[in-house]
């Protein structure tokens, strides 16, 4: 299951302009329209007026949270943007790979959930969404060890319990046999280090076809 996100959180999730917009539209709802919303009672007016004093509030919380965003999509390109190879991928720290991977998606049109991080997520690191499609991903920060069979099983079984059209296994290293040969036939996707620099670099060089 998903955790619950803060309304800011949910905000900083989206583009930094989002945040911007909402502001605005937060500002004048509050400044302003509040007044048509309320009773004409004088009561009504009251709480109306005490409501437009946090209008500022509410709006430098929005645009803090654009703020948020700015700086993370900021720091996703530069990571993205600084790959080398392998070598360079396989010594970032998992969060780090995590969002390298997250900055990959996105710039191929997907909208990027990230589920990860410290807290549990139910074997789903992103959640992609493109085109009506909805694709659940684990992310493997792996230098030597192969993803085995099981943890693409269970990020299948958790693809079925999410209601999702596939799911997609990103990894630095390689896959065993057993666990492609387990994805053969079924909606999931096993992308390894190679494919994974292969997506990064025609992100870096624009040469993805559109």
């Amino acid at each position: 299951m998903s955790r619950r996100k803060h309304l800011l959180h949910e905000v900083a999730d989206l583009p930094w302009w989002s945040g911007l917009i909402l502001a605005g539209f937060a500002y004048v709802l509050l400044r302003f329209m509040v007044f048509a919303i309320f009773p004409p009672s004088p009561a009504g007016q009251g709480i109306a007026r005490a409501v437009s004093n946090l209008a500022w509030l509410v709006t430098l919380a929005f645009v803090g949270a654009a703020l948020v965003s700015a700086v993370r999509q900021f720091v996703r390109e530069r990571l993205l943007d600084k790959q080398s190879g392998l070598a360079s991928i396989r010594a970032l720290s998992w969060q780090e790979f995590e969002q390298l991977v997250g900055e990959a998606f996105r710039r191929q049109g997907y909208q990027v959930e990230e589920r990860g991080g410290s807290q549990p997520d139910g074997g789903v690191d992103l959640v992609l969404r493109k085109a009506g499609t909805k694709s659940v991903v684990q992310c493997k920060r792996w230098r030597s060890t192969q993803v085995g069979v099981n943890l693409v099983r269970e990020l299948y079984g958790v693809m079925t319990a999410e209601g999702a059209d596939e799911a997609i296994v990103v990894s630095s290293g390689k896959y065993t046999k057993h666990a492609r040969e387990f994805s053969e036939g079924k909606p999931i996707r096993l992308i390894d280090g190679q494919a994974l620099l292969s997506m990064i670099r025609e992100e870096m060089n624009g040469d993805r076809p559109h």
